[in-house]
């Protein structure tokens, strides 16, 4: 089940991973090409089209935080439901979203334009 994290939580949270994952440069008011976090990363991950997104080797029962960038939105969740999610989604509904657990180590990103971005997560 997907529970909502708020607040101060939320911020500390979206910013670790910016920290982590995205340019040191990214300001989302000065972006010429995209504000979408995933196409401002300081580093390079493999690609899959989105249709493979269970076939990832996260193990399905990790805790992990699901960032829907669309909505500005923030979850707390398990693998499985993140999986269950994405295999449901209708082909008109576009999303941009990031995966990650609390170690900051990996992250997926989900993209509109149907493929997944893999760092540190094999496929």
């Amino acid at each position: 089940m997907f529970a909502e994290i708020n607040g101060g939580e939320k911020n500390k949270l979206i910013e670790e991973f910016k920290r982590s994952f995205v340019c040191s440069d990214y300001d989302p008011s000065n972006q010429k090409i995209s504000r979408l976090l995933w196409c401002n990363l300081s580093c390079r991950g493999e690609t899959i089209p989105t249709e493979e997104f269970e076939k990832i080797s996260v193990d399905r029962n990790t805790e992990v935080y699901f960032y829907s960038e669309r909505d500005n939105k923030l979850y707390s969740t398990v693998f499985s439901e993140t999986v269950d999610f994405i295999k449901n989604l209708e082909p008109w509904e576009d999303i941009d979203a990031e995966i990650f657990d609390k170690s900051f180590a990996w992250f997926i990103a989900v993209t509109h334009e149907d493929f997944c971005i893999l760092y540190g997560v094999d496929n």
